[in-house]
C-alpha cells in the first residue's frame, strides 16, 4: 500500500456528514477510509500503513457522525450455501485457530439475490477484541452500522462486469483475491499470500488450468495496487484479453497517487 494518505475534496462538509457514510477498509498492512456524499461521491481517502494496527489518537473521520458506517474485513472466509449455514458449519468451513476462536466473532453478509450467485453467504471472521480502541468506539457508537468482508466487494464488483465468463483479481500489499465466473455463476473466490508478481501470475493461470479457461478467449480484469509490481507487464505475455478496473464516483477534486488504486475506495456499487 502506499504511504500515509489524506484526501479530503473541498466539497467535504464536516458539517453535513450525517448524510455522508464512512466504510472502515482493514487492509494487509493498515486500514482504508473512505466517505461518500448522499449523491455517491467520494468525497474523502484516508490510509494508515499501521504494521501494529495503531490508529493514531483524534482522527477527524473517526470522530465524527455519519449517517452509516461499515467495517470490510479482510481475512479468512468461505462462501457457504445458505442451505448449510450454521455456526456449527461456519466453524468446519472457516480455517481457524482453536486459540483465536475466544476472541473472534463469526459473522457472515448476505450476496444480495441479483448477483451472479443465489441464496449464499460470504462467512468471515471480524476480531472485534483485536481491532484499535478508536475503531471499536466508532463501530459502537452508531446505530446503523454493518460489516463486510473484501470477498463481497469484489463479488459486488464483478456483478457490473459484462461478460458470461471471466476471472477477476485484486491485488493489496502482500495478498491476491481471485473470483472466477463461469456461465454467469462464480465458479471459485479464494485468496493468497504473494510476495513477487510472480506469485499472482501463478495462482492467477492456477484457476484458470482448474477450470478449464481458455487464456486466449476468457478476460482477467485487475482491480487493486498495481504500483505493487508490474502484474500487467507479464500478463499480457500469457493471456490475450485483460483490462483494469479503475475508481469510479470520486469527486473530480481528488487526485489519487495512481488511478488505478482501486484497494483504497472501499466502496465499488
Amino acid at each position: 500500500m502506499a504511504d500515509n494518505l489524506d484526501l479530503l475534496s473541498s466539497k467535504f462538509v464536516f458539517e453535513n456528514t450525517m448524510q455522508y457514510s464512512l466504510s472502515i477498509r482493514h487492509q494487509p498492512d493498515g486500514y482504508s477510509f473512505s466517505v461518500k456524499d448522499d449523491n455517491g461521491i467520494v468525497v474523502a481517502v484516508k490510509h494508515l500503513v499501521s504494521e501494529k494496527n495503531y490508529i493514531p489518537d483524534n482522527d477527524p473521520l473517526l470522530n465524527l457522525n455519519f449517517n452509516k458506517v461499515t467495517y470490510i474485513e479482510s481475512g479468512a472466509f468461505a462462501l457457504i450455501p445458505v442451505s448449510l449455514f450454521s455456526p456449527e458449519h461456519a466453524k468446519i468451513f472457516m480455517p481457524l485457530e482453536k486459540d483465536k476462536l475466544s476472541i473472534s466473532n463469526i459473522r457472515h453478509c448476505s450476496i444480495p439475490d441479483n448477483i451472479l450467485m443465489d441464496n449464499s453467504l460470504i462467512t468471515f471472521v471480524s476480531n472485534d477484541k483485536q481491532l484499535p480502541q478508536q475503531i471499536k468506539s466508532r463501530l459502537s457508537k452508531d446505530l446503523n452500522t454493518e460489516f463486510s468482508h473484501d470477498a463481497l466487494l469484489l463479488i459486488k464488483m464483478a456483478a457490473m462486469i459484462d461478460e458470461h465468463s471471466f476471472v477477476l483479481c485484486e491485488l493489496m500489499a502482500g495478498k491476491l483475491i481471485v473470483l472466477a465466473v463461469n456461465n454467469a455463476k462464480i465458479s471459485a473466490i479464494t485468496s493468497y499470500s504473494v510476495n513477487t508478481e510472480l506469485d499472482m501470475l501463478y495462482y492467477v493461470m492456477e484457476m484458470y488450468r482448474v477450470l478449464n479457461f481458455n487464456p486466449e478467449q476468457v478476460k482477467l480484469f485487475i482491480s487493486g495496487e498495481l504500483t505493487l509490481f508490474p502484474f500487467r507487464n507479464i500478463v499480457k505475455d500469457f493471456m490475450r484479453f485483460h483490462d483494469v478496473i479503475t475508481p469510479k464516483n470520486i469527486s473530480d477534486d481528488i487526485s489519487l497517487p495512481n488511478p488505478e488504486y482501486f484497494s483504497l475506495i472501499s466502496y465499488c456499487d
